[in-house]
């Protein structure tokens, strides 16, 4: 019947269509045929260029037995590593402090449904993750644009759309697609206006642990004085980890995590996954090497591409925002490059991508692709 249907329709509470329906981009979502034994290779996720981490890939494959049973719902191991790892807290606190979760998106997702925010504040251009968890809660979100004059750094600028207090924040550091970290200084004056305004600040460092200078950085150990704050770090990206999808966050304010852990459906990490996670925060010297290469080979990619006529953000992540002088996306797609191509990100056009730092072989494939798409655009002008 139409007066059931409606009724169901008012439970459902369904978003506007203009949301709903907005197509969300990641990348490595596109496949194509590698002909005359040309590889293809993709710079659209940016996942450690190192691959999976081997101590975690030996886990898997040992691992296989495990499938039988229950995984630990509390993830008691794992996160007692973590806390180890990363400089959270003591083993003792490491259950109150950190949730593990089925990548960072179900945190995302959790965060926001705890909290139930009216209002947020978002960086643009950004990673359309935030946005998305924020639609499904039909919160009134407020964007702070990076401006390109300012290298797309956040700054002082931010106090102001932050001084309306949003219910909650989200800020990504390094940010994505910049690369960018955000000051250290900044970030504790933001935390601290959070903290006093009753403001929930969302603290994404999926892609701090590969920047050589993390600890530095990390929120982390800051959480046990800033209850409002909330980190969120994956396996995804530093351990090449994206298909077992695992992650954690990190917070001292029990109400929050206790609520996260209500709204989370059971036995979310699998065994598989919590024994992987562990093997990979003991794999030191892989990380070591990672975070060598990216160093190295960000500084290759950006000298090539700056004597290309590019401009390029001066990331401190494992991937570069870059603005060609032409739009190139298709015709890299044509040589079997993939980029993200960043047309979809609010700010930003088709003049700019973003490209993981690979290993030395597979960026020098981008450079000399870019090179004859470049060149081939300005022959036809």
């Amino acid at each position: 019947k139409k007066e059931n249907y409606a009724r169901i329709m008012q439970l459902l509470k369904v978003p506007k269509p203009s949301v709903a329906e907005k197509e969300y981009h990641h990348g490595g979502e596109l496949e194509l045929s590698s002909e005359e034994g040309r590889a293809v290779v993709d710079f659209s996720v940016n996942v450690n260029p190192l691959g999976m981490s081997p101590k975690a890939r030996n886990v898997f494959l040992q691992s296989v037995d495990a499938c039988s049973n229950y995984p630990d719902p509390r993830c008691t191991k794992l996160v007692q590593a973590i806390a180890r790892k990363r400089n959270v807290c003591s083993e003792e606190y490491a259950h109150e402090m950190i949730i593990a979760g089925n990548g960072a998106s179900q945190l995302i997702s959790l965060v926001v449904r705890a909290v139930v925010p009216k209002t947020a504040l978002v960086c643009a251009p950004g990673f359309y993750g935030y946005e998305r968890a924020l639609n499904n809660c039909m919160t009134a979100i407020d964007f702070h644009y990076v401006q390109e004059k300012d290298g797309f750094a956040l700054t002082e600028t931010f106090f102001t759309a932050l001084r309306k207090n949003p219910d909650i924040v989200f800020l990504c550091n390094p940010h994505n697609p910049t690369g960018l970290c955000i000051d250290k200084a900044l970030l504790k004056r933001i935390a601290s206006y959070c903290e006093d305004n009753g403001v929930f600040l969302v603290i994404d460092e999926c892609f701090l642990f590969l920047c050589e200078d993390w600890q530095d950085r990390s929120f982390m150990a800051e959480c046990t004085a800033f209850p409002h704050v909330l980190v969120i770090d994956a396996f995804t990206k530093s351990y090449a980890l994206a298909g077992l999808r695992l992650g954690y966050a990190v917070s001292s304010n029990a109400v929050l995590m206790c609520k996260m852990r209500q709204l989370q459906s059971e036995w979310s990490v699998s065994s598989i996954a919590q024994a992987c996670g562990i093997a990979a925060l003991s794999d030191d010297d892989y990380i070591a090497k990672a975070r060598r290469c990216i160093k190295a080979e960000r500084s290759y990619l950006s000298a090539k591409l700056k004597n290309l006529g590019c401009t390029v953000t001066e990331s401190h992540a494992n991937f570069l925002l870059v603005k060609t002088p032409v739009p190139v996306y298709e015709t890299l797609l044509q040589k079997n490059c993939i980029v993200r191509n960043c047309e979809n990100f609010a700010g930003l056009n088709g003049f700019f991508m973003r490209i993981a730092v690979k290993t030395h072989e597979q960026n020098e494939v981008l450079v000399h692709a870019l090179e004859e798409c470049i060149q081939l655009s300005c022959c036809k002008i």
